[in-house]
């Protein structure tokens, strides 16, 4: 999304830098001044927390943390948290020997970003991601048309699916 495209005088700004966990993030995060200037947030973290040799209790803590930690610097900021994208194939370079636990890492995580399962994430706003089903190609791999190739990146074809996500969503909040 672009400044542009938003009605009202709202901004964008992305604090997000590829390759950087969820706490690094919430790093980012914190050292922003003026919080209450944001109104909307959207959490879409990359799958650097994916490691199964970290528990998925603590991945999902520091999810909920980086949440907790916005809502708290803004009461009033509108969250938006968005679903790690597929990249099962990817497990198997990545974390060998451990790719099985690495998937299932994953769909715990996505399982709570949905706010389902044992610990779901709890003070956001609106969830989406319906585009992970679009990008799979049907083994819980990103299909090749939106993959950079490296079965974990998502190319241009592959950002547009989540931005029409996120732009319905803009649309019904009433931003775009």
């Amino acid at each position: 999304l672009t400044d542009s495209e938003l009605q009202n005088g709202h901004q964008c700004l992305s604090i997000a830098t590829p390759g950087e966990t969820i706490d690094q993030q919430r790093t980012a995060w914190n050292a922003l001044t003026n919080h209450s200037q944001y109104d909307y947030v959207f959490i879409r973290v990359g799958l650097n927390d994916v490691d199964p040799a970290i528990a998925t209790a603590t991945t999902i803590a520091a999810y909920q943390q980086l949440v907790d930690d916005i809502r708290a610097d803004a009461s009033d900021i509108i969250i938006i948290a968005e679903k790690l994208t597929p990249a099962k194939a990817a497990w198997a370079s990545r974390y060998p020997g451990n790719e099985v636990a690495a998937q299932q890492k994953w769909v715990d995580i996505n399982i709570s970003i949905g706010g389902g399962g044992g610990s779901p994430i709890t003070g956001v706003d609106y969830r989406i991601g319906d585009y992970v089903a679009l990008l799979d190609d049907g083994a819980g791999n990103l299909a090749a048309a939106y993959d950079q190739g490296d079965g974990i990146h998502i190319n241009d074809a592959g950002r547009a699916i989540i931005v029409t996500e996120e732009r319905a969503l803009l649309q019904i909040i009433g931003i775009l």
